[in-house]
């Protein structure tokens, strides 16, 4: 079901597995941009696997999610949130320690973003020297 992007979601089809990569950033497709709302809400993303799940052609129980960048904090924060529906995660690009820009909530729960200037973004690579010169802030 649907289209595959990578060979890995291609050798997890292959295995059996229902693998969502779910977009999440796209207007073109009626989308709102999530960096223009304060928080995402898991809602979408609950809603998304569901869907997959409840498909004819769809014979798992559990999906494994592939995210990039702030789709990583969202394939985390589904696993966390909804065990029984995430088998596993494929992640890049993430910080788990927290969403970065964008908060995330999901019913009366709210993860606050911790934001680019943080202690723990300098630790595990910040800016460097020469981003600092070249004047990232």
């Amino acid at each position: 079901m649907g289209v595959f992007k990578s060979e890995i979601e291609k050798a997890l089809a292959n295995e059996g597995f229902t693998v969502l990569e779910l977009m999440y950033n796209a207007p073109k497709y009626g989308l709102d941009q999530f960096y223009q709302n304060r928080y995402f809400d898991m809602s979408y993303v609950w809603r998304a696997i569901r869907e997959v799940l409840l498909h004819p052609s769809t014979s798992c129980e559990k999906v494994i999610m592939i995210g990039h960048s702030k789709g990583s904090d969202l394939c985390v924060c589904a696993g966390s949130l909804f065990p029984e529906l995430v088998h596993g995660c494929i992640i890049s690009g993430s910080h788990l320690f927290g969403p970065v820009i964008v908060g995330t909530k999901y019913n009366n729960h709210k993860w606050e973003p911790i934001g680019m200037d943080t202690p723990e973004l300098r630790i595990f690579g910040g800016k460097s020297k020469f981003q600092r010169r070249l004047g990232f802030r």
